[in-house]
């Protein structure tokens, strides 16, 4: 298994290239955002400061997440596991049996939700603008978290054998996680520098896919969030070299 931590994953990859891209979106109409690996790294230490020091998120700490494919999610996720936070992924109306979460991540449909702790709104708009009309008592995530810094220093340091992702009943440490998905890269014929179009449902591989896969194998992903998309057009514009969820 891979010693290494999201952080150290993070770190290695934004050295090799920061200007490269890592994460594309596309959304119908033709709306796209792209994030280059040193903006993404800025975006989740903006993040991670916001979970160290106003959730007061960190090892051991547990968060819920209710989020579709999306960059966000990406950030969030990677946020939590600098911060040593271990996250439930789950669908619409799913229990969480294990772990009291601290917090509520959820999108802007599943704001009006009643959880019994704090709920942050993440924004889906396309640059990450704050959200729409939102219940009282819960956070928007895109206005909280421009005053945090985009440099991150952790007040516990997470490792390989940290905790992270909870998804289908199993726990995932970092270092099983990025373990986990250089086997999924492989299995769809990413390889280095390549190009994965991430497109359908919220899985337990689509989950590896928005965060561990292009921090372990040094590719970028492309999300799909256009439904009505021709897949192979979407292929043959942004070069993808493998699809996962197709």
């Amino acid at each position: 298994m891979t010693e290494l931590s999201i952080a150290h994953s993070l770190h290695n990859v934004v050295a090799r290239d920061g200007a490269r891209p890592l994460i594309t979106q596309l959304w119908a109409g033709g709306q796209r955002a792209e994030l280059s690996c040193r903006t993404f790294e800025n975006n989740v230490a903006k993040a991670a400061n916001l979970l160290q020091d106003d959730a007061d998120a960190g090892p051991d700490s547990a968060v819920l997440f209710q989020l579709p494919l999306h960059w966000q999610t990406s950030v969030w996720l990677t946020a939590c596991a600098l911060v040593g936070v271990h996250v439930h992924v789950i669908e619409f109306d799913a229990q969480v049996t294990s772990d009291k979460p601290i917090a509520a991540f959820v999108d802007e449909p599943h704001a009006h939700q009643d959880f019994p702790y704090p709920t942050y709104v993440v924004s889906l708009h396309p640059l990450g603008l704050p959200a729409g009309e939102i219940p009282a008592g819960t956070i928007d995530l895109a206005r909280e978290v421009r005053g945090f810094s985009d440099v991150f220093v952790p007040y516990s340091a997470t490792d390989a054998q940290t905790p992270w992702l909870a998804v289908d009943a199993e726990v995932l440490t970092q270092g099983q996680a990025l373990e986990r998905a250089v086997e999924l890269a492989r299995s769809c014929g990413l390889e280095e520098h390549g190009r994965l179009l991430v497109t359908g449902e919220l899985t337990a591989n689509t989950v590896l896919a928005l965060a561990a896969m292009p921090l372990s194998v040094n590719a970028s992903i492309v999300i799909n969030s256009d439904a009505s998309a021709d897949i192979d057009t979407v292929i043959s514009v942004e070069k993808c070299t493998a699809v996962l969820g197709r």
